[in-house]
């Protein structure tokens, strides 16, 4: 996908509005669908996390613009499904209900680790893969990211298997 630097910053933008705005419009509903069911939690982490790293490695071949924001649209729905659950997973698993705002607090410092260590591992890596004649960094270097990202996002929903939560 060629397009000029000026353009890229407007897609960009308008992708990250696109995507969070398909998280709201599921992050609610599947939350309450689970309850409703009485399901468990796992299964819609796993899904989720299935439609995220799929959605990444899917980026790889992208060639229009059009297909970005359609791949960006099913991302954002499956984080808005994944974070609902992530959250209803710990607030489950908590030891102690009594101590739930410390538990919580815990919590939100390891989800926030990986949010930290995203572009500290990212970003050089990339910048192995700038194009030497200064046209920025290569198809590769991309791909490797998104590779990786998919990569954590399956680890991710690993985590949960052998666990007692449901």
């Amino acid at each position: 996908l060629h397009i000029s630097e000026e353009e890229s910053e407007n897609v960009t933008s308008l992708l990250a509005v696109v995507g969070q705005f398909f998280g709201i419009l599921t992050a609610f509903p599947v939350g309450y669908i689970s309850d409703r069911l009485s399901n468990g939690r796992k299964g819609y982490v796993y899904i989720s996390c299935a439609i995220m790293a799929t959605g990444n490695l899917a980026f790889i071949f992208v060639e229009t613009q059009m297909t970005i924001i359609a791949i960006t649209c099913t991302i954002g729905a499956a984080n808005g499904a994944y974070l609902t659950m992530d959250g209803a997973l710990a607030f489950d698993a908590l030891p102690n209900k009594e101590e739930a705002a410390r538990f919580m607090g815990i919590w939100g410092i390891g989800a926030f680790v990986g949010t930290a260590l995203g572009p500290l591992i990212g970003g050089p890596l990339l910048m192995t893969q700038y194009n030497e004649d200064g046209t920025g960094y290569s198809t590769f270097g991309y791909g490797m990211l998104l590779t990786l990202s998919a990569l954590y996002l399956s680890g991710s929903a690993l985590t949960l298997t052998g666990t007692t939560v449901s």
